[in-house]
């Protein structure tokens, strides 16, 4: 029976609140006059938490549409036009393509959008994966959807328009959920590496792009293990704040 149902981004946000601490160091640790205490920033992370825990609506953030956007205009141009995410309109021209979503329009050079696409040439797009992982403290079901699936490489595409720091995702959760997902449930024999194909996009439309590769190699019984530590503290916060939840479907009801 399944007790707990959680996704990689959910994960995410829990390792975020357990580094909350090394995470002020490294960015207000050195300063006489901290903009947020160490407290503040522990608690601000952990409301964080129970908010995402709770799907609490936000106001529409502007990075986020704009990864959307770029991740279904790869899509599509491997579809041969085929919608893979209806929630995304695009229009394109002889120089960029327009992309929209309910709340943001964005260009995308279209050049910088085809060598994106002919990376990902012949991959399964944005496929859902689930599987059941046992813990001391019942079954739990991951599930997610991953980006791209060629051969036994699994990718997930990020943008930002931010400085890229080599290994940022060391700590995510992503490279190993969705590979134990496939492999746990039969539908891949082997992964060999699960890859963060991020695109560093300048911040004047048309939007151009300069891709990095962060790769991490999946190796099946330790994903699983780390997975079970993982979701086992989560399951120990989750009945410490059980009062604090109000969305029950990440225990499965």
């Amino acid at each position: 029976m399944i007790r707990y149902r959680f996704y990689p981004s959910l994960l995410d946000s829990y390792q975020n609140y357990l580094d909350a601490e090394s995470i002020w160091e490294k960015y207000w640790g050195g300063s006489d006059e901290p903009s947020i205490s160490l407290d503040e920033y522990i608690d601000k992370t952990e409301a964080e938490l129970i908010e995402k825990i709770n799907r609490v609506p936000h106001e529409p953030i502007e990075a986020a549409d704009k990864g959307t956007c770029f991740n279904e205009i790869v899509d599509r141009i491997n579809s041969n036009g085929n919608p893979v995410n209806d929630s995304v309109k695009l229009q394109s021209c002889d120089t960029h393509i327009e992309a929209r979503t309910d709340n943001f329009v964005f260009l995308f050079d279209i050049a910088t959008c085809k060598d994106a696409a002919a990376y990902f040439k012949d991959s399964i797009p944005q496929h859902f994966c689930k599987a059941v992982l046992p813990t001391r403290y019942g079954d739990v079901e991951l599930y997610g959807y991953a980006d791209e699936i060629r051969g036994d490489k699994v990718y997930d595409i990020k943008t930002t328009s931010g400085q890229y720091e080599y290994g940022k995702f060391l700590k995510s959760w992503q490279w190993r959920t969705y590979p134990y997902c496939l492999i746990q449930s039969g539908e891949m024999r082997e992964v060999s590496e699960f890859e963060y194909t991020v695109f560093v996009l300048n911040k004047k439309e048309p939007l151009t792009a300069k891709m990095y590769c962060e790769a991490y190699p999946y190796i099946h019984e330790k994903a699983k293990e780390d997975l079970r530590k993982i979701c086992e503290s989560f399951i120990e916060f989750l009945d410490i704040h059980r009062d604090q939840i109000t969305d029950k479907k990440i225990f499965n009801l």
